[in-house]
């Protein structure tokens, strides 16, 4: 296939995905001018810094400087490979994609890896709706999940017997290697393969693109030899401390209610999702992270803890708040009575976890009724103790107002005065600092030569007559060389100007930086009322008077070093002078 097929496929793409929809799976996003604004997904930040383009079909983020188009997107969000993200996107579009002739083994890691899971997931959910999948199936009906749910959220079954799986990819053709790396075989010191998840109830984990990452298995009848849960291990496409399961259902009712459930078990996940409660989601096998905590601020404002009443719940909780708070999420805890877990309530009392979710507890509250239950408030000793572990909390919470009243409610409910607190508490100086610089650079000014390029991506029908006007030697900064040897490609393929075009055919280190002008709302709006060939024209009067001025240090360097004489090249450069001022003053009295 040639390079203008495969161009004439991405465009075909591009066509029918809108970049800011796109993008909007994975990120919030508000319009502020041109541009739709939210949180950066590639880094941790409190101010959103990361914008979409949607007239120049970019995005860039002027926190870490990552930006592209809707191909290097995903290929950084899903962390794959040009191909690979070129094929997701013809799938999700309905565009067909030639034969590329290429050697099927050459596909990278990461592909393997889904192909295998998703052959495992075929594999485990044909077994749960047959015979010998039965006693699974009934097992979840008799605990009050439908066929409905069981069928949305892919349930399988992971047969009794060491070997099922193992004989199945060898039959298929598929490659033991790539099993043993997602973590679905494992390999014994003798060299026997062994199945991973044995007579368990299966439960896919999928990535936000929908494509299965890992699996999660659930034993039926207690077994103080084999975990209640066994969760694939970490891979080079699964992270237990970055993915959330359910993720990929919930994410519109999250959108909607602004918030999400947080339960630990895959059961009380799917509970939730069948009573109406389509925002939930859970951990997997490990407590709510800080990473967690990121990924969600693209999407919610507040994260609901649903943990079970028991200490190591209310643990869970305490910590999971604290991490929300610091991450600038707002944080709510359900109590619920002890002894049951969300999917029980959910099954045998559905109006006790409303009335638990509608009476939820702002995390702060919660805790500070947590440590009354630990040191008695009425004593020097208990304030204290409260106060030392309530201070840190409240120090993360973003908002000098906000700040200050949490520490005047915490003053009263311990009776001591706020002014003790605000001491403890200190100043956020740190947050305010950040924020500054954020604004910073939002504001900073743009040179001549980046206001070039601006001002062309905005008159693309200038695009000939200004390109006439300059060249590459007429640019100081490498980063403008290197843009201009672009445009010169351009040029030279007797192609239209597009941008999407100039951001494909540059080096992908500079990449960023284009994205950066192009999307850049104030620049961009100044640029639009400028001319790109009268800009172009005053780059090239300020290079010709760079080179004058470069011409005479040169002669003024060598009339130091020699004394005697005129060399050739000394002539030459002198000579070269001479008609350079002559056509200065020429310029002069022309004006």
């Amino acid at each position: 296939m040639s390079n203008t097929d495969w161009e004439q496929v991405k465009e075909e793409i591009r066509s029918r995905v809108d970049l800011v929809d796109f993008i909007g799976e994975y990120v919030r996003l508000e319009k502020k001018g041109k541009s739709y604004w939210g949180l950066c997904p590639f880094h941790t930040e409190k101010t959103p810094s990361f914008s979409v383009t949607p007239e120049m079909d970019i995005y860039k983020c002027f926190g870490c400087g990552e930006g592209g188009d809707l191909f290097s997107f995903l290929m950084k969000i899903e962390g794959c490979e040009f191909m690979e993200a070129l094929r997701m996107l013809s799938e999700r579009c309905g565009v067909s994609l030639p034969e590329s002739g290429g050697d099927d083994s050459k596909q990278n890691l990461r592909s393997k890896l889904f192909a295998i899971n998703q052959y495992a997931l075929e594999r485990y959910r044909e077994a749960f709706w047959k015979d010998v999948g039965k006693p699974a199936r009934e097992y979840m009906l008799q605990r009050g999940f439908t066929e409905d749910i069981l069928k949305e959220f892919d349930v399988g079954f992971a047969p009794d017997g060491w070997q099922n799986l193992a004989r199945a990819i060898k039959r298929d053709d598929y490659e033991i290697k790539h099993a043993i790396k997602s973590g679905l075989i494992g390999k014994s010191k003798r060299g026997k393969l062994f199945d991973k998840f044995r007579n368990r109830i299966i439960f896919p984990i999928r990535s936000l693109s929908g494509r299965v990452e890992a699996f999660g298995g659930r034993i039926m009848k207690p077994d103080e030899d084999a975990p209640k849960y066994l969760n694939s291990a970490d891979t080079p496409i699964f992270s237990k401390r970055e993915t959330l399961y359910g993720l990929e259902q919930a994410r519109a009712a999250m959108r909607e209610k602004n918030r999400c459930l947080i339960m630990e078990g895959y059961t009380d996940v799917m509970s939730c999702h069948q009573a109406g409660y389509r925002e939930a989601i859970g951990t997997l096998g490990t407590a709510f992270t800080k990473n967690h905590s990121h990924l969600l601020r693209r999407y919610i404002d507040e994260i609901v803890l649903v943990y079970d009443a028991d200490a190591a719940g209310k643990k869970a909780a305490r910590r999971g708040g604290g991490i929300a708070l610091k991450n600038d999420l707002r944080a709510s805890v359900v109590l619920l009575p002890e002894g049951n877990d969300p999917a029980d309530i959910l099954n045998s009392d559905p109006e006790t976890f409303a009335q638990a979710l509608e009476e939820r507890l702002p995390y702060l509250e919660a805790l500070y009724n947590w440590l009354c239950e630990e040191h008695s408030p009425g004593t020097v000793e208990g304030k204290e103790h409260i106060l030392g572990e309530m201070t840190p909390l409240l120090q993360n919470i973003s908002g000098r107002l906000k700040q200050q009243e949490q520490a005047r409610q915490l003053a009263e409910k311990l009776d001591i005065s706020e002014e003790l607190v605000l001491r403890q508490l200190g100043r956020n100086s740190k947050r305010s600092r950040q924020r500054l610089e954020e604004n910073l650079k939002r504001q900073s000014g743009q040179n001549i030569e980046e206001t070039f390029f601006c001002s062309l991506s905005n008159h693309p029908e200038k695009f000939e007559e200004a390109m006439k006007k300059i060249s590459k030697k007429d640019f100081s900064d490498q980063r403008s060389k290197v843009l201009m040897e672009g445009l010169i490609k351009i040029k030279n393929e007797n192609s239209s100007f597009k941008p999407r075009r100039w951001l494909e055919i540059i080096p992908s280190e500079y990449r960023p930086y284009l994205a950066g002008l192009l999307s850049w709302d104030d620049n961009y709006e100044f640029a639009a009322g400028i001319d790109p060939v009268e800009v172009a024209a005053m780059i090239k009067n300020i290079s010709v008077r760079r080179e004058r001025t470069m011409l005479a240090r040169t002669l003024e360097k060598d009339e130091a070093e020699e004394s005697k004489g005129f060399s050739e090249t000394k002539k030459g450069l002198l000579e070269q002078a001479i008609l350079m001022k002559k056509q200065e003053q020429k310029d002069l009295n022309s004006d």
